[in-house]
């Protein structure tokens, strides 16, 4: 989890040096105060709709970390399952040996299928609680992969309204200059 963090954090910078980097190109042009506004525009415009594919990747990313979730948790159900099967098969053979030896050995044979009985339920509360332990960690992983793809992309939102603030904040200082200029 911690490798789609870092990938979080580096497209963020990407992000951010990328439209800082175009603002300070348009800055730094020679171009007339309109021209240089409608550029800033069309460059913020442009950051938008990159920072939109970013959110969406992020949430991309966030629907196929639940996906993998369910189909990890779809997985241990059946494993579990299959254990359940064989625990409950091998105790029928158990019980059915032990009814045929029922009348050679009565007393043996009580013995032993009280004992089968209880290593059966102490085998069943295992399996129980060894699924509930895994549901549990399924189900958290779950939540903690649809917490980050939202973190992640709040972080995306963030970052865009401030880069237009920032955006915005520059291009009335360059009216402002453009003004004083004349």
């Amino acid at each position: 989890m911690r490798k789609s963090n870092n990938d979080g954090q580096f497209v963020l910078g990407a992000v951010f040096g990328a439209a800082v980097a175009g603002i300070a190109a348009l800055l730094f042009a020679p171009k007339s105060g309109a021209e240089l506004r409608q550029d800033i525009s069309d460059e913020f415009d442009e950051f938008l709709i990159k920072a939109e594919g970013y959110k969406d990747y992020a949430m991309d990313r966030g629907a196929d970390l639940m996906d993998q979730a369910a189909e990890m948790r779809d997985d241990v159900e059946l494993q579990i399952r299959e254990t359940a099967y064989d625990v409950r098969h091998s105790f029928d053979q158990a019980m059915d040996k032990a009814e045929d030896k029922w009348e050679d050995v009565k007393s043996d044979a009580k013995d032993v299928a009280e004992e089968a009985k209880k290593e059966a339920k102490a085998a069943g509360q295992e399996l129980e609680s060894e699924a509930k332990e895994t549901k549990d960690k399924v189900e958290a992983g779950a939540k903690q992969a649809e917490k980050e793809a939202k973190h992640l992309a709040d972080e995306t939102k963030d970052a865009a309204k401030d880069l237009k603030d920032s955006a915005k904040e520059s291009a009335d200082k360059v009216q402002k200059a453009a003004k004083d200029a004349k």
